[in-house]
């Protein structure tokens, strides 16, 4: 089921766009894949002991295992905007493991807020993750509009002020709002 978005006219202008970095931007499975292969090198000479042991495969697949056991391994927003260049686009950038909080909690989007001097309900988050972004934007009191580059379906429950596929439609639907 496709969500309705919220008419444009239901609320005030927006003075600032709030984004999601990973699979938002950009896609971050490649990403992750060459990351993967440049330290599997790196172990491959510097420790040899663990590619004797283990293949690249089974690296990730103990990597994944240990997701759920930590809460530092779970935080989101690790990306650097500094550190890949894209730092002079933007006005901030809060990144959770940075901050202590991350998203669905409403704390990290109120910061975001507060740092571009705009109210909530004058910002619009981007994002792709239906719990974190969209529902977790939405209970911060911000609006919020689905990267669904990937054409997933939402849970019935949440439907996100928008919803586009690519930057070329939010900029669209930013025109009309």
């Amino acid at each position: 089921m496709t969500p309705t978005p919220i008419p444009h006219a239901a609320h005030p202008p927006i003075k600032a766009i709030l984004f999601d970095l990973d699979d938002t931007l950009w896609h971050l499975a490649p990403t992750l894949v060459r990351a993967e292969a440049i330290l599997y090198d790196w172990l491959n000479v510097h420790i040899p002991g663990v590619t004797q042991r283990f293949s690249n495969e089974e690296l990730r697949e103990l990597r994944m295992e240990l997701l759920p056991t930590d809460p530092q391994f779970q935080s989101n927003g690790f990306a650097d905007l500094g550190e890949i260049g894209l730092a002079p686009y933007f006005q901030t950038s809060i990144a959770a493991h940075q901050f202590g909080s991350a998203k669905p909690g409403a704390e990290i989007f109120h910061a975001a807020c507060a740092a571009l001097e705009v109210a909530p309900h004058e910002a619009i988050y981007v994002g792709d993750d239906p719990k974190l972004d969209i529902q977790g934007a939405q209970n911060a009191g911000l609006r919020a509009v689905w990267m669904n580059r990937f054409e997933h379906a939402l849970p019935e429950h949440i439907v996100p002020t928008a919803s586009v596929t690519n930057l070329y439609e939010l900029d669209a639907w930013l025109k009309r709002a």
